[in-house]
């Protein structure tokens, strides 16, 4: 074998996250909260990836993708890429605005959209697309589900 052909290969951090069933959105906003420093959501925008096994368990996540103030890019390709390599059956895709503002632009909801198409061709439910942003009045963090809100 060639000594220079590159290897690919997948490193597991261990975290002190519960790995419990994720029934629902909040369920999957605190998973992706353990994940992100929310001090930054207000920087750029970040997408991160949660995938889940058939049971709803967390295999883990990632930040994949980084942004600037108003948008970020998100290549579904790489996603399902981590996920078969992971072993998903189930992938949730979410992301910050950081202007505060909850509801999906016309690009959230193409890409989600976009997402889900990629998943069912796959085999890989693409469970969820989940808006993330800081309360003005609180600075908790609060979010919109596509999938709650029947977009996706």
């Amino acid at each position: 074998m060639d000594k220079n052909f590159p290897e690919v290969s997948i490193k597991y951090r261990p975290s002190n996250i519960e790995r419990k069933p994720i029934r629902d959105a909040a369920d999957m906003v605190e998973f992706i909260l353990n994940l992100v420093d929310k001090d930054e959501f207000q920087v750029q925008e970040k997408v991160v990836v949660l995938l889940l096994d058939h049971a709803d368990l967390p295999i883990g996540g990632k930040v994949m993708f980084s942004g600037t103030k108003t948008s970020v890019q998100i290549d579904h390709r790489m996603i399902y890429q981590l996920a078969l390599i992971c072993g998903a059956e189930q992938v949730v895709v979410a992301h910050n605005h950081p202007g505060k503002d909850l509801q999906p632009s016309d690009e959230d909801i193409k890409s989600a959209i976009t997402g889900a198409s990629m998943g069912k061709i796959l085999g890989v439910l693409y469970r969820d697309d989940i808006i993330l942003c800081l309360s003005p009045e609180t600075e908790e963090v609060e979010y919109f589900s596509l999938a709650e809100n029947g977009i996706i």
